[in-house]
């Protein structure tokens, strides 16, 4: 038997619920909860306009793609004062703060649109740059200077996208390019919708902050956006409403607008609902019932929703409702149905303790459940559907009673292959450490053989497993934009064949372009013989490179970030890159005035390339001269890059973020002067690196 430290069992058990929404969530403050100012000061209005619920006085996230912002004074303003003090307060003091440009549209002269569209320099997906709009010292049409508004905080952040994978290892799909920043959690098992889940406001802290909610429907391709906190797993009022395909919600004030359910169905029952799960058939709800502050002794209900009827299974099960260790609120009470089994869990007085239950439903009765996990870890498990295999996050997989020796506790949450016994689960990737940046892996557990395989490699930073379909063919994972926690490119500058292969649509129009993590609306997108063409400048201008024109040689120079150089020439499939002559896929070609690259050509000067099939979608990320990366170790470094790996001066920091070493690095090793730290920051050694050894000491 195997179990966890405490601390452990509350990172896991905090991640699972903000992931499958088995925490109460939305209990923080919410953007309608802003601190309204004086009545006597009227305010201006400073909203997110593709989701206004957000708005000044805030910080909050955004995505890398331009954001437009709508702004309502409340009396007329003189424009060109309200531009410069937008402008000239925007960006804030800080490292490498994003260079901004900034669009705007008076619609009169109270209202106006600003475009802002951040460029960026530091390449972490969490927090790439901030900048704010402030309007404070703007003047009126009437000579009166603004003082005491809100102000907008923009913390900008690289958005989850969703994804499908083939349990075959051979292929993926992009089924939604999210330009805002949910995550997603798979409701149904029709493989149609997920819940999408978006902070409100930015802190670096573990408080329990504020969520906006919306259901993304994959077939439809919708966003639909709802007012109200969205829980798998409800706690709240009695007055409240399923919807069948995997959600619940308090009920709604009179005047705000539900988007419409077929599948949307109110429930009314006596009491305060510490749990409420859905049925395996999603017929029928398991209830928790008790007062608001009760501790012990709650009731536990099933309501049949096609009857409309309830009927009480215990009066007083012994045990109190759980409690988040990290933050010491009430979790609500969830159900497990597999069929034959509901599974729920309370805390005893010692809330370290777990009391374990099992209703069954051929014997219509609960029983106690006596799981493989000691009773102060976490009892949380996935089972296949036929039950044969369970994995507990804390015990590891059994078949029946009997443990499965070979299989290791698995850090991240997983998911059993519909109809199989496989079991997914993502990974990072330690392997060939010397050419990728901190990357993931998808790998599969045959629980019948135990075999362990790798099916996809090079997932995005941060990526989350969210489930099986219900073919057990696809897998659905909720990654980050390109980040760069990806593969780097093998290839080195002026190397590799330089194709794109993928199926190129004809229509070169239906084609998004991501350029180092940013949506970019190219205005020339060529297609011939099925081959996909970009258009030089537009895309080596977006990432800093500079070009030059020689009319007479027809030649094209263009200078890279951190210094290297390549010359092309036009019809000519010769190219030079620094020094060393090499061959395109194709020539370069001039169409009306613009110059023209095959884009699998873009390898060659150093881009990852990223091409999705179905949804036509070319990922390009250029590979930084300078910034941060973090390795599998969780360690981080700081300093110069040479195709995306450490060469120069640099810093190494552990996952805490001690410093273990600075000085040179070439190609990823300590070489070069250097000082060495231990785990507590004392120094161990000055001295001269040679490929990571030690070679003289002062």
């Amino acid at each position: 038997m195997r179990s966890v430290n405490g601390i452990r069992r509350i990172l896991l058990m905090s991640l699972l619920a903000v992931a499958y929404g088995s925490m109460s969530l939305g209990t923080g403050t919410s953007a309608q909860a802003q601190t309204e100012p004086e009545k006597s000061k009227p305010t201006v209005l400073i909203q997110l306009e593709n989701e206004q619920r957000l708005q000044a006085p805030i910080r909050t996230v955004v995505s890398t793609s331009p954001q437009t912002y709508r702004i309502t004074f409340p009396e007329a303003m003189e424009h060109d004062s309200v531009t410069k003090t937008l402008i000239g307060q925007s960006t804030l003091q800080q490292e490498n703060a994003p260079e901004l440009s900034m669009q705007f549209n008076w619609t009169n002269d109270k209202e106006l649109t600003v475009e802002v569209t951040a460029i960026t320099k530091n390449e972490a997906p969490y927090r790439i740059g901030e900048y704010q709009l402030d309007v404070n010292n703007a003047r009126t049409l009437s000579g009166r200077e603004l003082n005491q508004q809100p102000v907008f905080h923009a913390i900008i952040q690289s958005p989850y996208q969703l994804w499908r994978y083939s349990a075959d290892g051979k292929n993926r799909e992009l089924l939604a390019a999210a330009d805002e920043l949910y995550s997603f959690s798979k409701l149904d098992k029709e493989d149609r919708y997920f819940l999408g889940i978006r902070p409100v406001e930015y802190c670096e802290c573990d408080a329990e902050l504020g969520k906006l909610y919306a259901i993304l429907d994959a077939e439809e391709k919708k966003l639909l956006r709802y007012p109200v906190d969205l829980q798998t797993t409800y706690r709240g009022i009695g007055d409240f409403v399923v919807d069948r395909r995997g959600f619940f919600y308090s009920k709604p004030s009179s005047g705000l607008e539900i988007p419409h359910s077929d599948t949307a169905q109110a429930v009314h029952v006596d009491g305060y609902v510490h749990g409420a799960s859905l049925s395996k058939d999603r017929k029928q709800i398991f209830m928790a019932i008790g007062e608001e502050d009760q501790e012990d002794n709650i009731s536990i209900m099933i309501y049949n929703l096609d009857r409309n009827t309830s009927k009480v299974l215990a009066e007083k099960q012994y045990g109190s409702p759980p409690v988040d260790q990290g933050f010491g609120s009430r979790m609500p009470v969830q159900f497990v149905d597999d069929g034959e089994f509901v599974y729920f869990v309370l805390n005893d007085k010692d809330p370290y303790r777990e009391l374990r239950y099992a209703y069954s439903w051929e014997e219509n009765r609960i029983e106690a459940w006596r799981p493989p996990v000691d009773e102060t870890s976490w009892s949380g498990f996935l089972a296949t559907d036929d039950n044969a295999f369970r994995y507990y996050y804390n015990a590891g997989l059994y078949q029946g009673d009997k443990p499965s020796a070979g299989v290791d506790v698995i850090s991240s949450a997983g998911a059993w292959l519909s109809g199989t016994h496989q079991m997914a689960y993502i990974e990072y990737d330690y392997s060939n450490m010397d050419n990728r940046q901190y990357t993931n892996t998808i790998n599969l557990v045959d629980a019948d053989t135990l075999k362990q395989t790798t099916i996809h490699q090079g997932l995005y930073a941060d990526s989350q497993l969210m489930g099986s379909s219900r073919d057990g063919k696809w897998l659905y994972v909720n990654a980050r934009a390109p980040l760069p926690g990806a593969p780097l490119a093998e290839s080195r500058f002026g190397q590799g064949e330089g194709k794109l292969n993928g199926k190129i649509p004809l229509d070169s129009s239906s084609i998004a372009i991501y350029i180092d993590n940013r949506k970019r609306m190219l205005e020339h997108l060529i297609h011939i013989d099925q081959t996909l063409y970009v258009p030089l400048r537009e895309v080596l201008e977006a990432v800093g490179w500079t070009i030059a024109w020689d009319a007479g040689r027809q030649k094209i120079v263009v200078r890279s970030t951190d210094g290297q150089t390549a010359e092309l020439v036009l019809n000519d499939a010769n190219a030079v890159f620094n020094s060393s002559v090499a061959n395109l896929p194709s020539p370069p070609i001039l169409v009306d005035g613009t110059t023209y690259l095959p884009a699998g050509a873009l390898r060659m000067l150093g881009f990852r390339l990223d091409w999705d099939d179905s949804k036509y979608v070319l990922f390009l990320q250029s590979i930084p001269s300078k910034g941060g990366i973090t390795n599998g170790k969780g360690q981080r470094y700081e300093g110069d890059l040479k195709q995306a790996i450490p060469s120069g001066f640099g810093m190494l920091f552990n996952a805490k973020g001690q410093l273990l070493y600075e000085g040179q690095f070439e190609a990823g090793q300590y070489h070069g002067r250097g000082k060495l730290y231990d785990e507590e920051g004392r120094l161990v050694y000055d001295g001269m690196f040679e490929h990571g050894t030690r070679v003289s000491d002062n």
